[in-house]
C-alpha cells in the first residue's frame, strides 16, 4: 500500500510539472510551426517573450502569445565588396536581449558590427558601435551593466559597460557561454 501511494505522489507530481512546463513549450510551436527559431528568451516578468527567426526579424510577444512588435533593422550599414565593387546590406541580426525591466531591447545588428536599443513601438532610442561582430549580450537585473562579447579571431575579450555603454573593462576571454549578474549589477559570474 505504501508503494502505491508513494508511486501516485510521484506520478501526479510529475504531471503537474509537466503542465506547468508545458506553457513555455507550447508558445514557439504555435508561432512558429516549421522551427526556424534561431533565439528565444523571456522577460524576467514573464510578461514578453521574443524571439528571431530565419528571416532576420526579432518578433515580440505579450505573455498571452499576441505579437506586439516585429521588427527588422530599417537602417543596416552598407559594405562594399572589394572583389566586384558591388554594396550590400548587412541586415543580419547576431544576437538580441530583453532589458529585465524596461520595455526595451538590445540588438546586435549590421552582421553584429552595431548594437541598437529599440523600444517596444519599434523606434530606435540609441545606436552604439562598440565592437565587431557581437555574439552575445548579458544585462544586469538592475540595467546599470551589460556584457558584451564580441568576435575577434586575433583575440578573445568581452566588454563591461555601463548603462550609457561607456566600456569600464575590457578582460581577454577564451570565450562566454553564459553570464550572470547580481542584482545590483556589481557582481558577474562568467
Amino acid at each position: 500500500m505504501k508503494k502505491l501511494y508513494l508511486m501516485l505522489i510521484m506520478l501526479l507530481t510529475f504531471i503537474s510539472s509537466t503542465l506547468a512546463a508545458s506553457d513555455y513549450i507550447i508558445a514557439p510551436q504555435i508561432i512558429n510551426p516549421e522551427g526556424h527559431i534561431r533565439m528565444m528568451q523571456a522577460s524576467y516578468s514573464g510578461d514578453y517573450f521574443a524571439v528571431t527567426d530565419d528571416s532576420k526579424n526579432i518578433n515580440i510577444y505579450n505573455k498571452d502569445g499576441m505579437l506586439i512588435l516585429s521588427w527588422y533593422d530599417p537602417d543596416p550599414e552598407i559594405e562594399g565588396n572589394p572583389k566586384n565593387g558591388t554594396k550590400e546590406y548587412l541586415k543580419k541580426i547576431n544576437t538580441f536581449r530583453l532589458y529585465p525591466q524596461s520595455r526595451k531591447f538590445l540588438a546586435a545588428t549590421s552582421m553584429g558590427n552595431m548594437l541598437s536599443v529599440v523600444d517596444y513601438n519599434g523606434k530606435i532610442l540609441q545606436k552604439i558601435k562598440i565592437g565587431k561582430s557581437i555574439q552575445k549580450i548579458f544585462i544586469s537585473p538592475d540595467e546599470s551593466r551589460f556584457l558584451i562579447v564580441p568576435y575577434d579571431w586575433q583575440s578573445s575579450y568581452f566588454l563591461i559597460t555601463d548603462s550609457s555603454f561607456k566600456v569600464i573593462k575590457k578582460i581577454p576571454s577564451k570565450g562566454v557561454h553564459d553570464a550572470v549578474f547580481s542584482d545590483d549589477g556589481k557582481h558577474l559570474i562568467v
